[in-house]
């Protein structure tokens, strides 16, 4: 069984991979300090990191990519809210 800090780890990895391919210049910092955290070996580090990417108003957790094919942005941001969940799941 896969152990939690390398799964948050996969899925941090996953979101700045899709972060990064569309140019995002502000969440992808809270995600490259949290990989970090958990290269550390810090999980509780990463997650206090994720709270706080996700807490009020207008976090994280509301992010969506704009991409002008249709499908293509309803396929990405599916994907990353589903990595939002996971990541959720993981640090409550």
């Amino acid at each position: 069984m896969i152990d939690l800090n390398s799964k948050a780890r996969a899925l941090f990895q996953e979101a700045h991979d899709i972060l990064q391919s569309q140019g995002d210049k502000n969440w992808i910092i809270g995600i490259e300090n949290a990989l970090k955290e958990l290269d550390a070996g810090n999980t509780d580090g990463a997650g206090s990191i994720y709270r706080s990417m996700v807490a009020g108003g207008r976090g994280f957790s509301e992010y969506n990519i704009w991409i002008d094919e249709y499908q293509n942005r309803l396929e990405v941001n599916e994907r990353l809210d589903q990595i939002k969940d996971e990541l959720w799941r993981i640090f409550k």
